[in-house]
């Protein structure tokens, strides 16, 4: 028997109707999870549904949260910090709640830093996988409270009195001066800036010290007649590196409390090495953090120190 053409053609489009209409619908990224995170605003200082705040560095935020899994038991909650690999797992223990949890977690902004940090916060079931967080983040704005200058070249004090070997850490931001230019702006002065050298092979000893310490480390410059000599006192140097200077002193009152806790009382430093900190406080009680960067040469052998320094701006 000879079967049509239009025949096998009718029957192949019946099965191909047949498996479409078995085959399942793909989960699609919104109806995947069913898990939604809700904010409550009950506490004082609470971030609300809007699940986003802006606050200052000496402010906390508090973010009571509940989670609500309609069809799957929670285990764990896991709170992450977007744009790193920074997660804090917390496990629930309780039975009773483990499609609907509550939690509160409380952020200091000194502790966060200047600038924008981002959660989310999900549930994982009893074999650790993911089971959504509404697609729900979480942002935080630190508002910056500090003064920040970087990369400030300051030269070894010589024979010639012409290099800007003296600083200035004013809220105008920082000026330097030579032995020639100094004495009409002594008010202003806070640090000064020197150096030993040493051959075999030839090593440059950079040191700093301020414009009242008594004896004056630097006796090559008179600075007798200068009206005025700033009492700006400073640390002992502490070591450090750059990668902990970015997150160590980013708010103001993370800067103050850590020179709080030092003692300020040097007028005079020992040797300064690159990565070092030296916390100050200024006749006017501002306190203040230096990074010494590393020291070098230019192309006249003139021999200076790359510094930056961060003060609270208040």
């Amino acid at each position: 028997m000879k079967i049509r053409n239009t025949t096998i053609a009718s029957l192949s489009v019946l099965l191909l109707g047949i498996f479409a209409s078995c085959k399942k619908t793909a989960p699609t990224a919104m109806n995947m999870y069913n898990v939604k995170l809700n904010l409550q605003s009950q506490a004082p200082f609470a971030l609300d549904e809007n699940s986003e705040v802006e606050i200052t560095s000496k402010d906390s935020v508090t973010i009571d949260y509940t989670l609500e899994s309609p069809d799957e038991d929670m285990y764990t909650v896991v709170l992450n910090k977007t744009g790193g690999n920074t997660l804090t797992k917390t496990a629930i223990t309780d039975n009773g709640k483990r499609r609907v949890y509550s939690g509160s977690l409380k952020f200091l902004a000194k502790d966060l830093g200047a600038g924008i940090t981002s959660y989310r916060i999900w549930p994982l079931n009893k074999e650790g996988v993911y089971l959504g967080d509404g697609y729900k983040r979480i942002t935080i704005h630190v508002l910056s409270d500090l003064r920040y200058y970087s990369n400030i070249k300051v030269y070894m004090a010589d024979t010639t009195k012409n290099e800007p070997c003296y600083l200035s850490a004013g809220f105008d931001g920082p000026n330097l001066y030579s032995y020639n230019s100094g004495a009409a702006n002594s008010a202003k002065i806070d640090f000064g800036f020197r150096c030993t050298i040493t051959e075999n092979p030839t090593t440059v000893h950079p040191f700093m010290y301020s414009l009242s310490a008594n004896p004056l480390p630097f006796t090559p410059y008179d600075i007798s007649s200068w009206p005025t000599k700033r009492v700006t006192l400073f640390s002992a140097p502490v070591s450090g590196s750059t990668d902990t200077w970015k997150t160590r002193f980013n708010t103001g009152p993370k800067i103050e409390a850590e020179a709080k806790a030092v003692a300020i009382n040097q007028t005079s430093s020992p040797e300064l090495k690159a990565g070092n900190f030296v916390f100050f406080k200024t006749p006017e009680g501002k306190y203040g953090v230096m990074l010494v960067i590393n020291k070098y040469d230019d192309y006249l052998n003139r021999h200076y120190l790359w510094v930056s320094y961060k003060m609270p701006d208040y």
